[in-house]
């Protein structure tokens, strides 16, 4: 049968199929070629964008401000964080303790440990196209040593430091004492000498105009936003255009706006926080060990808690996996010592007294502190109660652990007074030696030196050894062949046997180690943090952050 030519109707019915046909082709076509694309190609950083990060000021600080970003005068956290950005030193912490190389590329160390010679990067300058040299350094140690510093931690940890500057490229220390942790106090940023000396030291402490030496810049500061700008002669150049600090007065507040999407990071979160932030869409929140450690230190000198006995009963009743699962929400790990976790070259790996209220019940009956009834206040053959005093800090978290520490005591029948009071109070008890039970916070940085907090010439007036514990020759030994040597291995083995004399003494009950958690907007890439950190520390990759993006070639 021969067809005739197709009708009119019949050619426009066909016609949108054709164009159906057509488009679906040409999809199919350009989703190939953009799979081929992505196949072939990755994700890259790209200069520029400009992110904002919360940070949490003090008001009722000194100045007013409670705020400064030269390092010499930064002493609140955020502030320290903020200047070791901006100013960089001539080392910076490695992932867990030692130091590695910033401004200096090596170092060397006499065999007395008493001299530190640094030897710094060829070609390097400050924001403004000046030569940073060993002059930065020997101007430095004078503002730390100066006498508005005097009682500052800075020129307390910096006083007796004597300087030298052999040629532009070297720096060299000498410390009145052998420190095998000093280098790790050459983290502190250098201050640019050709743009500050002309001003008298006591009114440096709210300069802002001065030139920098790391990724950033200050560019200009306002009522509430420091705007820091791309440091375009630094030796670690930044893909970011730059970081707006927003300044708040409190971390609900700071919090908050993240979570809203005002800001791009904020750290210093607490663990509440760190769930409400990880539990948002496009939110994330990082963890990182920290150096800071949490105990109760125990007045020996006090008659009661004299008795090893009753240390190690008061330490069996606590039950720091509570602590750390209900308190910390798991931020945070079991810590047997006075080198946190963290610190894993010198930290002995046993994490202290597990939770047995049972056998401290029978030590407490055997050291003579009977319990009249179930529930009762244990008493001894005198019929003196068995009570104790315990003071903390009235601050998050530290009252929470201090009020469940009571509930943990009760528990094994020790009445327990507690005391809420300011940090400076608190200090004031601690240095007076008029306790019985404190707890404390202390993050003594990523040297394992315990010197100052357990040898025994620290227990004079004026030092920092409170524990009334006494005199150990081989305590004191361990720690200064800890403190007078420079050999790593040297160094473990003394700090092993430190702890473990500690831990026989039952010299503090050792809680816990916290993490540091710092939240970020998922539109920031390219962070990463060391194992274990202070919380600066998540500048230490700075330059490797983006919110700009291309694709390269695999």
């Amino acid at each position: 049968m021969i067809r005739g030519p197709r009708s009119a109707r019949q050619r426009r019915r066909r016609a949108p199929l054709l164009a159906i046909a057509a488009a679906v082709l040409v999809v199919v076509v350009v989703l190939g070629s953009v799979g081929l694309y992505f196949t072939r190609t990755k994700e890259a950083p790209a200069r520029g964008g400009i992110l904002t990060e919360g940070i949490v000021i003090d008001l009722t600080a000194g100045g007013g401000t409670g705020f400064s970003m030269l390092p010499a005068f930064a002493e609140a956290p955020p502030s320290r964080d903020v200047a070791a950005l901006l100013y960089r030193g001539l080392t910076r912490t490695g992932p867990d303790g030692p130091p590695q190389p910033e401004l200096a590329t090596k170092w060397e160390v006499d065999a007395g440990v008493k001299v530190f010679t640094f030897h710094l990067r060829q070609g390097l300058k400050w924001s403004d196209g000046a030569a940073l040299t060993s002059a930065d350094a020997v101007y430095t140690l004078g503002v730390l040593q100066d006498s508005s510093l005097a009682q500052t931690q800075a020129g307390r940890t910096w006083g007796g430091v004597t300087v030298a500057a052999p040629d532009p490229l070297t720096v060299v220390y000498t410390l009145p004492a052998p420190s095998a942790g000093f280098v790790n106090l050459t983290r502190l940023g250098l201050l640019p000498q050709h743009f500050l000396k002309p001003r008298p030291v006591a009114g440096l402490r709210d300069t802002t105009d001065a030139p920098t030496s790391g990724p950033f810049r200050i560019d200009r500061v306002e009522r509430d936003r420091v705007a820091l700008r791309r440091n375009r002669h630094t030796f670690e150049p930044a893909w970011l255009d730059g970081i707006d600090l927003k300044l708040f007065t409190s971390s609900t507040a700071a919090v908050q706006a993240l979570v809203l999407g005002d800001i791009d990071t904020f750290a210093g979160l607490m663990p509440s926080d760190a769930a409400h932030v990880s539990s948002t869409l496009n939110r994330r929140v990082l963890r990182s060990g920290s150096f800071a450690y949490t105990e109760l230190l125990f007045n020996q000198k006090q008659p009661v808690l004299a008795d090893v006995t009753i240390r190690k009963a008061i330490y069996q009743a606590l039950d720091r996996r509570r602590l750390i699962a209900n308190l910390l929400q798991g931020f945070g790990r079991l810590d047997g010592s006075p080198i946190p976790p963290t610190i894993s070259w010198a930290a002995a790996p046993d994490p202290g007294v597990a939770t047995n209220r049972a056998a401290a019940a029978k030590a407490l009956d055997a050291a003579g502190w009977k319990q009249p009834k179930a529930g009762a206040v244990r008493v001894n053959k005198d019929g003196t109660a068995l009570e104790l005093k315990l003071a903390a800090v009235d601050l998050d978290p530290y009252n929470t652990v201090a009020n469940q520490a009571v509930s943990d005591l009760r528990a094994v029948g020790i009445r327990t007074k507690l005391s809420l009071m300011s940090g400076q109070q608190l200090l004031a008890q601690l240095q007076g030696r008029n306790f019985d039970i404190v707890l404390t916070a202390l993050d003594n940085g990523p040297d394992p030196d315990i010197y100052v907090f357990w040898h025994s010439s620290q227990a004079v007036t004026g030092g920092f050894n409170f524990s009334g514990m006494p005199k150990d020759a081989f305590l004191d030994k361990d720690l200064e062949d800890g403190r007078f040597n420079y050999d790593i291995k040297t160094r473990k083995t003394a700090y092993l046997d430190a702890q473990k004399i500690l831990r026989e003494n039952v010299a503090a009950g050792f809680l816990f180690s916290p993490d540091v958690l710092i939240g970020f907007n998922n539109r920031v890439k390219g962070v990463r943090v060391n194992r274990a950190m202070e919380s600066g520390g998540r500048y230490d990759f700075v330059s490797d952050w983006y919110v700009e993006s291309q694709r390269v070639s695999k």
